[in-house]
């Protein structure tokens, strides 16, 4: 399910664009940046956030009753490098002191991880030590914070990183020595922003296939192997937009969601955000495809102003976001620049959606899920879903290109394996999949 990544804004239209995407999503993910990445950063940046999130939320409960807000930790600013080596522990404390005096106003919140610094001054800091001294410390603000408040343990999402080795180890290291897994039910993949990008630079080639299967597997046994698994358990994935990933993940929710029906476990929530959605329907506004699923069919639309009114009018229900639709869409035929650029970003998340759930059906109209936990030959298994696959792409034809067959096949088969050793309780070749999906990254490594 699609979080939809918003930020605060004053600007009239920019909050009437906000309230119809998160109508169409009941979830919203803000990150907790404009607090953290300053060189004022402390309590007054802390409080500013807060009540602007409080005013969000209010806004937000008019459309919807039923919303999640989701909190960032803000840590992409390290990654960028606005916030310095020698701030580190400060935007800690600033992170802590939200989560910890103003749960209330959020729903869910992703916990401050520190993957990289991204600043070229601190270069001379990136060493396996300072990764792991400055996550246990994170991570210990984090406990402390939860003991002093049980309800924000069930908001929280204990973020993995997975892609280098040093950073496997290392949250692999926290998470048993703090033991992650008796604080929270709910975790998060991070590290995949832009990381099909970096294996092209880094290897010269596409990436082939979803590097985040193996680590949703370690995700789910280490749940199940912990005291809290029987609450339901949540998983998500921070940054995903490509097609063959977000099918990926369908498929995993159908497979994790067998598993853990077929022992007595609750079904599994997963969800995943991106940023994408909002910039390629700004950058894109002039070419912008849509697509519509309804009574198990999928519409390719060629153009916006060729989508019919009752999708408009799911999408842009009040008369003032219609109106603003109208007007900007008549610029559009009238070839004028656009007043309002974003226009465009509810019907977008309304398209993209609408794939994701023509993916979901999908998937389990093949009933792979159901040959992954069936199979025990993995030469029959391939076989089998060989043939799935093409039957799929005969469905997928407009939607996505030939050319990820191979990616869906080696998904496919990367979560039959990694099942293998979940149904045999095998934390150790768990752990080795995930080292095997790092090694076939092949990423620099600056901690090594």
């Amino acid at each position: 399910m699609y979080v939809h990544v918003d930020s605060i804004n004053s600007n009239k239209f920019r909050k009437l664009i906000s309230k119809c995407c998160n109508r169409l999503t009941k979830k919203t993910l803000v990150s907790l940046i404009s607090a953290i990445n300053s060189n004022s950063m402390g309590s007054k940046t802390v409080l500013e956030f807060s009540n602007n999130i409080k005013k969000l939320k209010i806004e937000f409960e008019k459309n919807n009753k039923n919303n999640t807000i989701y909190i960032d930790s803000g840590g992409y600013s390290i990654i960028t490098g606005d916030v310095r080596f020698s701030s580190t522990k400060r935007a800690i404390e600033c992170y802590n002191k939200f989560i910890a005096n103003e749960e209330s106003s959020f729903d869910r919140v992703f916990s401050l991880d520190i993957p990289y610094w991204g600043n070229h001054q601190d270069s001379k800091h990136l060493s396996m030590l300072n990764l792991e001294k400055y996550n246990t410390i994170s991570t210990e603000y984090l406990i402390d914070s939860i003991s002093n408040n049980k309800q924000l343990a069930e908001k929280l999402h204990f973020v993995w990183h997975f892609k280098l080795k040093s950073q496997f180890h290392v949250w692999r290291n926290i998470f048993k020595s703090h033991g992650i897994s008796s604080v929270t039910a709910k975790y998060a993949i991070g590290g995949l922003v832009g990381l099909r990008e970096r294996f092209q630079t880094a290897n010269g080639r596409i990436l082939d296939f979803s590097p985040f299967t193996s680590m949703a597997v370690k995700c789910l046994a280490e749940h199940l192997s912990g005291p809290l698994c029987s609450q339901q358990f949540c998983l998500h994935f921070l940054g995903i937009n490509h097609p063959v990933d977000r099918i990926q993940i369908a498929l995993i929710d159908l497979v994790f969601g067998e598993f853990c029906g077929r022992y007595g476990y609750p079904k599994p929530e997963l969800t995943y955000d991106t940023i994408n959605y909002t910039i390629s329907a700004m950058n894109n506004s002039r070419s912008l495809k849509i697509c519509s699923y309804e009574n198990g069919a999928l519409t390719n639309h060629n153009s916006f102003v060729k989508v019919p009114s009752n999708i408009i009018r799911k999408v842009y229900v009040t008369d003032e976001e219609y109106e603003v639709y109208k007007n900007e869409s008549q610029r559009f035929i009238n070839n004028e620049k656009y007043n309002i650029i974003d226009f465009l970003s509810p019907l977008n998340v309304y398209s993209e959606k609408s794939k994701d759930a023509f993916f979901a059906d999908s998937m389990k109209q093949l009933e792979i899920h159901s040959e992954i936990l069936m199979r025990i030959d993995s030469n029959i298994f391939y076989d089998h879903v060989i043939r799935k696959i093409n039957n799929l792409f005969l469905t997928l034809c407009n939607t996505m290109s030939d050319s990820f067959k191979p990616s869906l096949t080696t998904n496919c088969v990367e979560l039959f394996l990694g099942v293998r050793h979940l149904l045999n309780g095998d934390m150790n070749n768990i752990d080795a999949r995930v080292e095997k999906t790092i090694g076939t990254l092949r990423l620099p490594d600056p901690f090594i």
